[in-house]
């Protein structure tokens, strides 16, 4: 579906991988636990932003969601996204990477594509950052919570 839409709307890479990333961006975002999402050790955040409505799926394994188990609950965090992402953006021949935060306990995809904004150096190569886990982040823009590209690295090329 998605060769589909490329060809016959003759999308150039950068829209290309628009589509891909607004297509997912779209999809509400959970919460994963390996535990249980009722459970008394989960970080604050995560409590409160449960006890808020953000939905939680537990007893997930490693944390992520694989692309075929993210597509069949139409729901997942960002390390689950970012998978997807990269698994499909890899098929269609883009330079991606994962780039993932300890500190801000986070993932994003990062793509070789011309852009602005904020981008992690990598074998000579910029990787622009790209949020994933709600509608409207554009491409190189960092949300104001993870601003410091020092504390990303590289997770998978």
């Amino acid at each position: 579906s998605l060769q589909k839409i490329k060809i016959e709307n003759k999308l150039n890479a950068k829209k290309f991988a628009e589509v891909v990333v607004s297509l997912v961006q779209s999809i509400p975002y959970s919460f994963n636990i390996e535990g249980d999402c009722n459970g008394y050790n989960l970080p604050d955040d995560y409590s409160d932003a449960i006890l808020s409505g953000v939905p939680c799926l537990s007893f997930i394994k490693h944390d992520i969601l694989s692309p075929l188990e993210f597509f069949y609950l139409k729901t997942g965090d960002c390390d689950s996204r970012t998978v997807l992402i990269y698994t499909i953006l890899k098929n269609f021949g883009y330079d991606v990477v994962i780039l993932n935060s300890n500190l801000y306990m986070h993932s994003m995809i990062g793509i070789n594509l011309p852009s602005y904004g904020k981008y992690k150096l990598i074998n000579g190569k910029k990787y622009f950052f790209w949020e994933t886990t709600a509608d409207g982040w554009e491409l190189g823009i960092l949300p104001p919570e993870n601003w410091d590209i020092n504390k990303w690295y590289l997770a998978l090329k």
